[in-house]
This record gives structure tokens, C-alpha cells and sequence, in this order.
């Protein structure tokens, strides 16, 4: 019983980080896409690049963890009532 509680728990594990992985990349590439929408560009240019990452993650570094946070509780939550 014990080892399948360890199993279970390994597996719930990589699920959320496979969750914290999406929300991230999903996070990302919503905020890249706003910029090159906000900037009417195709691309970053690399002169730029170091500056947008600061300000695309280390600037909002904050809000990002808080949107992890709450879209991890509202997708745990989910699965908790799918599997009831």
C-alpha cells in the first residue's frame, strides 16, 4: 500500500510540473506575441532580445508566479472534481 501511495504521489508530482511547464511556455508565448503586436514587429531583433526577456520575465517575475499559482489551483481543482 505504501508503494502504490509512492507511486500515486510520484505521478501527481510530474503532472503538476508538467503543468508549471504549459502555464509557463503558454505565459511566454502570450507575452512575446503581445509585444510583437504592441511594437508592429515580426520579430525581435537581437539587439533588442536581452532587454525584452528582462522586461517580458525579470520585470514580471511577480505576476508570473502569481499566475501559476492560480491557474495550478484552478486546474487541480478541475481534476479533482473530474476524477470524483
Amino acid at each position: 500500500e505504501l508503494e502504490i501511495n509512492q507511486q500515486c504521489l510520484s505521478s501527481q508530482m510530474s503532472n503538476i510540473q508538467k503543468h508549471i511547464k504549459d502555464l509557463i511556455f503558454f505565459y511566454v508565448k502570450t507575452n512575446y506575441e503581445n509585444h510583437l503586436k504592441i511594437n508592429n514587429i515580426q520579430f525581435i531583433p537581437d539587439d533588442s532580445l536581452d532587454a525584452v526577456i528582462s522586461s517580458l520575465y525579470d520585470d514580471r517575475k511577480d505576476h508570473l508566479q502569481e499566475f501559476i499559482k492560480s491557474s495550478l489551483k484552478k486546474l487541480l481543482k478541475d481534476e479533482r472534481k473530474a476524477r470524483a
